[in-house]
């Protein structure tokens, strides 16, 4: 197999002849390389990492293709006072649609576009009911007697009945349809909180002051008080952005989001020099993820090359004192990295997020190769020799080398070079991008290193190699069979840890831990009836689209559907025809409501309102939801205050005039008829139909879609409501199963791949085992700790397996050929021989590789925890249990 390598000793003896040439051709490798490296493009969309022929893809880039964007960017609005985000919120959006890059910005739908179609959403049985009281007389305002009566029979029906005392919201069984206990209770807070706001606030005076918002918003009706974009407590509002340029890369998505967070920045200044304090703006949904994390790995890959740089150096010159041999470890590695992005474009063509991080988790496994060679020319270096002579053996020391660093190097490749069959394309373009960035920087070491040697020649070294080895002693062969009956210990209890092991689906984690995109992305799908991981179904025409909105409805995978039907129903036709019949029967029903309403108020007393304070005392303690009894507190405190009366009035006119305004609509649907696509709100509109009349119907999930028994259970019910289904749960589940299959089939496949080169390189059965086992265990090992401390793969952290398999290697098979070199010799003493190398090797590569920990994006630190978790291991099996069971084995 090594064959090929016959000529190697005359090629390094070449290069120690004429060292400025082979630089020089390193040099122009590099310029090559460097030049090719310029022209690479990093790809930071997520499909940029699947096989373009995934039906799941395909069925997304069709729908990107129709409606222009999956998904929007959102800003969440963060504040105390709702009335202030609103008004921020409108404003913004207001900006951001006059900017050329956004298609649309929306915070809400205009209100009174739902109260003026009411008859849409109303059932029907609803409408029957509205009629007959049209037709009926309006009842004549109470009188305060009749005020004070009603209130004493409110009191006995709070003081009497058991069933009300255990449940006052449940006792009596809802119908279907009705309110459930829980939107009522939450009905009943708004209106006391409102109460008591309008008593407390003295500025509140009419009409547009009175805010519905707190009663309505539990009932499911909150948009018809004010039509924001808000979450189910109201705590948050959105503002959905649509960009024109519809790409996912980050050359588009970074302007969206800079010009969003520059457009409310410029806002909450303004806001601020007029004296107004504006709500916390934050980004979310996929372009703020995306953006998010490119630009953390953007500041981070950096920082984390530069530290890995320097404490290699640093590492190197500390242990070796020698500049210039530090310099014959380092220079090689670099430039073998800058060859490889030349390399990777001629084969790939460019990055992705994967492979990107690559480039510096190779400096770390590079240096190895430099530190061996550099470690055994110089082993051999003679003490005073003339020039002819340390140029001898500086070739001969390399050309030593070959066996066990093409060997070790090789294996590493291979183990890479396991991944490029993966279905996943992410996995098959780190595989070409690792295997070929080993393999040059290992040609680079050759190459450089002893031309590097030559022109700038260390002080020589004792031999090491020549010191006499003791002989094996009984008492340490007792010791060997203590340390591997203690391995093997260890690795049974790793076996059972390891199979503790799972996987991390939820890409949200690999973002840094004060991630504001991430946070809030899991808020608004918490606490808010809107969602960024939604699935969407797509339909040739209204009447189907009807159809698979019910069918979504009833699948109990699915929480909420987001489609037509509410006001484009199947029946809005004689919906219209009822409305237009209503119209001439509310005629006087406006002026009717508001005068009853006028007398109502006019008739209260303040011992009304003591009477009322008394009520919500005695129902507080009988209020099973928490909120009510704090609101039922709140208002009859605030129902004893001086001006309560007066202000519970002003709280009734207003209420008054509202309520004729809103009245006032029943006229106008005398014109009512079924709507049409042009007629419906900007919103609305471009978000469920297209130019070419599709439409799009978005459902919610009800359980995460991280979860991936809920996720299979959701797409395979949106699967059977139409097979064109898509979004990002359809590709989220064959993003994670192609990366879980092929992970463990490429672990697989990389461990056996490597097993057989070695077996193919050493040929003789117990190299073959020695040079094993620090793969065995150490990558058992990795595994049961890992599972002992609860940590899990994930997206990221899944390319570290292949990695420490690589370093396994290269520790396994310099071990045992120095084992090999001194047959008669103790594993222990031929280990000592080869620790300085190994563990300088091991410090570098946890200093490059280790490194990553150091950055804020979750992912590259998982990368960082579980490398160092296996170099750790590693370098523990290839020290200690290799010559402990090298050491059993002697005769």
């Amino acid at each position: 197999m090594l064959s090929g390598f016959v000529s190697l000793p005359s090629v390094l003896h070449a290069i120690t002849q004429r060292p400025w040439r082979a630089l020089g051709f390193a040099a122009l490798l590099t310029v090559l390389g460097g030049v090719g490296g310029l022209q690479l493009d990093i790809f930071t969309a997520r499909k940029a990492l699947f096989p373009k022929d995934t039906p799941a893809l395909q069925r997304l880039e069709r729908f990107l293709d129709t409606f222009g964007a999956a998904t929007d960017l959102i800003v969440a609005l963060d504040g105390e006072d709702r009335a202030t985000r609103g008004r921020f919120a409108a404003a913004l959006s207001a900006r951001l649609a006059e900017r050329p890059e956004i298609r649309s910005a929306a915070a809400g739908v205009p209100p009174g576009f739902f109260l003026d179609r009411l008859w849409l959403l109303l059932p029907g049985e609803a409408l029957d009911g509205l009629s007959r009281a049209l037709k009926a007389p309006l009842a004549p305002a109470p009188t305060a007697a009749e005020i004070s009566l009603s209130l004493q029979l409110a009191g006995n029906l709070i003081a009497i009945p058991e069933a009300l005392q255990r449940d006052p919201l449940t006792f009596v069984p809802a119908a279907e349809g009705a309110p459930t206990a829980e939107a009522l209770a939450g009905a009943l807070t708004g209106a006391a909180q409102t109460w008591r706001r309008w008593i407390s606030d003295d500025t509140l005076r009419g009409e547009d002051d009175l805010d519905l918002w707190p009663t309505l918003a539990p009932l499911g009706a909150g948009q018809l008080a004010d039509g924001a974009f808000l979450s189910r407590d109201g705590r948050l509002s959105f503002v959905f952005v649509r960009p024109q340029d519809t790409s996912e890369e980050i050359t588009a998505l970074a302007p969206l989001v800079e010009i969003t967070r520059q457009t409310a920045d410029q806002l909450a200044a303004s806001w601020r020099a007029e004296g107004l304090s504006p709500p916390k703006v934050a980004l979310t949904g996929m372009p703020a993820v995306v953006y998010e994390e490119f630009s953390t790995l953007q500041a981070d890959i950096p920082k984390v090359v530069g530290v890995a740089v320097g404490l290699i150096a640093l590492i190197i010159f500390g242990a070796l004192r020698s500049w210039r041999r530090a310099l014959a470890i380092f220079v090689p590695m670099g430039l073998g990295v800058i060859w490889s992005l030349g390399v990777i474009w001629l084969l790939v063509g460019h990055l992705t997020l994967l492979t990107s991080t690559f480039t510096a988790i190779l400096f770390g496994l590079g240096v190895d190769y430099g530190i061996f060679m550099s470690a055994r020319i110089l082993d051999g270096l003679p003490a005073d020799a003339d020039e002819a002579t340390r140029r001898a053996a500086i070739a001969e020391g390399a050309a030593a080398t070959r066996r066990p660093l093409w060997v070790a190097g090789g294996a590493t490749a291979l183990i890479f070079c396991a991944l490029i069959p993966s279905n996943f394309t992410g996995f098959a373009e780190l595989g070409v991008v690792a295997a070929s960035g080993v393999i040059l920087v290992l040609l680079a070491t050759f190459l450089v290193q002893p031309a590097l040697l030559v022109l700038l020649p260390p002080a020589p070294t004792a031999s090491r190699s020549a010191l006499s080895p003791p002989p094996t002693s009984r008492s340490r062969r007792r010791g060997s069979w203590a340390v591997v009956a203690v391995a093997a210990v260890i690795s049974l209890l790793a076996l059972d840890h390891a199979t503790e092991l799972g996987f991390n689906h939820d890409l949200l984690s690999l973002l840094p831990d004060d991630s504001e995109a991430a946070r809030y992305q899991r808020r608004m799908t918490a606490e808010s009836d809107f969602n960024a991981e939604m699935v969407i179904f797509t339909a040739p025409d209204l009447a189907t689209a009807r159809h698979m909105e019910a069918q979504a409805r009833a699948l109990p995978a699915i929480a909420r559907v987001q489609g037509p039907s509410a006001l484009m129903p199947a029946d809005a036709e004689a919906r219209a025809a009822h409305a237009r019949s209503l119209a001439p029967q509310a005629a006087a029903l406006p002026d009717a409501l508001r005068d009853r309403i006028l007398s109502f108020g006019e008739a209260l007393t303040a011992a009304h309102l003591q009477q009322i304070a008394a009520l919500a005392r005695r129902a507080r303690p009988l209020a099973q939801d928490a909120h009510l009894a704090a609101a039922l507190a709140d208002l009859a405190a605030a129902l004893d205050q001086p001006n309560a009366l007066a202000r519970t009035q002003a709280l009734v006119f207003a209420t008054a005039a509202r309520a004729h305004r809103e009245a006032r609509r029943l006229q106008g649907w005398a014109q009512a008829a079924p709507l049409t696509v042009a007629e419906l709100p900007a919103s609305v509109r471009d978000r469920m139909f297209a130019a070419d009349g599709t439409v799009a119907l978005y459902a919610a999930p009800r359980a995460s879609v991280y979860q991936p028994e809920a996720l299979a259970e959701l797409v395979d019910q949106a699967y059977s409501v139409s097979p064109e289904a898509t979004g990002f749960p359809t590709t989220h589940r064959v993003f994670s199963s192609m990366v879980v299959e092929d992970f463990i089939r490429g672990s697989l496949l990389a461990f056996a791949v490597a097993l057989g080169w070695i077996a193919l390189s050493l040929r003789r059965p117990r190299l073959i085992l020695l040079a094993a086992l620090p793969l065995a265990v150490g990558g058992l090992w990795t595994l049961g700790v890992m599972g002992f401390f609860g940590l899990r793969f994930d997206f990221a952290n899944v390319v570290a397996l292949p990695l420490v398999m690589g370093l396994a290697v290269d520790y396994g098979v310099w071990l045992a050929h120095s084992i090999s070199d001194h047959p008669s010799a103790s594993p222990w003493w031929s280990a000592r021989l080869a620790r300085r190398p190994i563990l300088l090797a091991a410090a570098t590569t946890l200093s490059g590789l280790g490194a990553v920990m150091l950055g804020q994006y979750n992912g590259m630190v998982g990368v960082g925890h579980t490398i160092t978790i296996g170099l750790l291991a590693c370098v523990i099996a290839a020290l200690v249990v290799v010559p402990a069971i090298a050491d059993c084995r002697r005769r």
